[in-house]
């Protein structure tokens, strides 16, 4: 009876240790599981696993970032690395003099497609940008390197007084280096070079009309817009070859009005273009 009373005993003591074992320590499952691993090996007689256990905190995966992420600055400072400066100076022809307020643009020499531009009233900007000459006749443009660019001056959209004051052409430039800075110069004529000489006379007879006004549409810089034949009936008009119209118009009192264009072929006065001018008329019904 008291044998029977013993293993009750024991076991009862058996199984509350290890449900004690079981609920004790839920955060320490590797020590535990260490424990009962020893108790096994100690009913079978193997040799105890040793099992290691770490405190160390979880150490964070540092992600590197893509060009996407680099800061704008950063970002700004490459791209200006990649860049050029192309200064265009516009100067006249005849006396080297800076020309203000002249239209300056680029273009790709090689251009495929579309190029866009951005009108500006500044002397400085970007390969976009038509940009204005200064008073030393200068514009700055940044541009990207590895292309090369062609410049106009463009005078169809004077900035000063609507009316062109130099010749419109281009000039060509080879591609610039990375943080090169080149200088171009663009010479521009500015006088007339062409003389054009007339004859007003009366579409009867030839004689010769004294008082005639003839009247340029497109006339030169600091010239009269103008000109009055003198008693012989003779003018004498100086036009340029880069102006937009060389035409003309000629009016007397009691005449009809008459356009005519400033062609070559009449620039000495034996050589006199002769402008007919009819009388006006009045028709009663």
């Amino acid at each position: 009876m008291r044998s029977k009373l013993g293993w009750i005993v024991a076991l009862t003591v058996t199984a509350l240790c290890a449900w004690w074992w079981l609920v004790r320590a839920p955060g320490e499952p590797a020590v535990a599981s260490s424990r009962a691993g020893a108790a096994a090996a100690a009913e079978s007689g193997a040799a105890p696993t040793l099992v290691a256990t770490t405190n160390e905190p979880q150490r964070e995966t540092v992600l590197e970032k893509s060009a996407n992420d680099v800061e704008p600055a950063a970002k700004s400072g490459a791209g200006d690395a990649a860049n050029a400066t192309l200064r265009v100076r516009v100067v006249a022809l005849e006396s080297r003099a800076p020309l203000e307020g002249i239209h300056v643009s680029l273009s790709p020499s090689e251009l495929e497609g579309n190029w866009s531009r951005r009108s500006t009233s500044s002397a400085r900007g970007g390969a976009h940008d038509e940009l204005i000459t200064d008073t030393e006749g200068r514009v700055e443009f940044e541009v990207p390197a590895g292309i090369a660019f062609t410049a106009e001056a463009d005078t169809s959209v004077p900035a000063t007084d609507g009316r062109p004051i130099a010749s419109s052409e281009q000039a060509s430039t080879s591609a610039l280096a990375a943080g090169e800075t080149r200088e171009l110069v663009l010479e521009r004529a500015t006088a007339g070079d062409i003389v054009f000489c007339g004859r007003i006379v009366a579409a009867e007879d030839d004689s010769p009309i004294a008082g005639a006004r003839i009247r340029m549409r497109t006339s030169l810089p600091g010239e009269p817009p103008v000109l009055v034949s003198d008693a012989s009936g003779r003018f004498e008009l100086r036009s340029a070859s880069w102006l937009d119209s060389r035409q003309f118009t000629v009016k007397a009192a009691g005449r009809t009005e008459r356009a005519a264009g400033a062609e070559k072929g009449h620039e000495r006065p034996e050589h006199a273009f002769v402008v007919h001018l009819a009388r006006t008329a009045t028709l009663r019904v």
